[in-house]
């Protein structure tokens, strides 16, 4: 919850430092009547891979909150985004952008033993929407073509860098094989007038993004981004054990299997009541992408023609 708030509050403070920026370029560019020319209108296609950080699998230690150390690199699976940017001047730019990815955890892929022990498995598809801002650090430009009024022949500059945040909302639904685990109440959820979780939640993305421009309208890039949550379900696991039998008697036999995967050799550690996740950290994702962006709409600036004077 603490770092939900953190994030929260972080993003509120960069809104109203992107707004106040915004405002005071606008002002000096309305004084000064210049226009910095660039690519307003850019496409943003990304494949790479995604991963989750949550309460299965990990490293072999005590489980820690967003910690690399609890990445498993086996769990890597494919992602997809499809993304628009608009330049609102050099420096910052909105990005609508579409994300779909595909995370999963196992407990038999770590050697911490209470996780090992408890056996938890699932994969889910993401399907997320959000609106990111962008704070260029590094502005790629073909050089001459990218000028200010009576500015020409500008050097060219082929890098780019920039720093992303932003706000965005996902489905996902855990499943262990081809069984839907939300709908089985694995954690009794259903049972004694408690309601089910979710399968959509907010996520917070940020993340940094670099690129090489290799045409005039075109840029190859990497962009990582890492997604906080405001769900501690995207694994299906999150407080604690149920009792079985009245899961059994609620939701059926796969319900009851799905909610104790444990083989029963360790007394009380799968009782009801003991813990089967950690409630206070959410969940988590994050994707390491290639990108290709694309710029189909040129907007140049034109020097105005010399008017003739006529010869008399």
């Amino acid at each position: 919850m603490r770092s939900l708030k953190r994030t929260i509050f972080i993003f509120t403070l960069f809104a109203l430092s992107f707004q106040l920026a915004f405002a005071q370029r606008t002002s000096k560019n309305a004084n000064s009547k210049r226009k910095w020319n660039f690519y307003r209108h850019e496409l943003i296609v990304g494949v790479g891979g995604s991963n989750y950080l949550g309460e299965l699998g990990g490293n072999p230690g005590p489980a820690a909150n967003f910690s690399p150390k609890d990445v498993e690199i086996s769990m890597f699976r494919p992602c997809f985004s499809l993304g628009y940017r608009y330049n609102i001047d050099d420096r910052f730019a909105i990005r609508p952008q579409f994300f779909y990815g595909r995370v999963g955890g196992s407990d038999a892929l770590t050697e911490n033993e209470e996780r090992k022990y408890r056996n938890l498995e699932f994969t889910s598809n993401i399907f997320e929407l959000a609106v990111l801002g962008e704070y260029h650090i590094l502005r790629a430009n073909y050089g001459r073509g990218f000028y200010q009024k009576s500015v020409i022949g500008k050097t060219g500059q082929k890098f780019a860098a920039s720093a992303h945040l932003g706000v965005g909302f996902f489905y996902f639904n855990p499943k262990y094989g081809s069984v839907a685990l939300q709908p089985l109440g694995t954690e009794g959820q259903g049972v004694g007038g408690t309601k089910k979780y979710s399968r959509l939640a907010i996520a917070f993305p940020v993340g940094v993004s670099g690129g090489y421009m290799i045409t005039r309208s075109m840029q190859l890039g990497l962009d990582l981004t890492y997604r906080f949550t405001t769900t501690d379900y995207l694994d299906d696991a999150s407080t604690v054990y149920f009792d079985k039998e009245e899961i059994r008697k609620a939701n059926g036999d796969l319900a009851a299997e799905m909610s104790d995967r444990t083989d029963g050799s360790r007394d009380g550690w799968s009782e009801p009541g003991s813990p089967r996740g950690n409630p206070d950290r959410k969940d988590s994702y994050f994707s390491v992408a290639i990108t290709w962006t694309y710029a189909p709409f040129i907007h140049i600036y034109k020097k105005p023609k010399r008017k003739v004077r006529p010869k008399f």
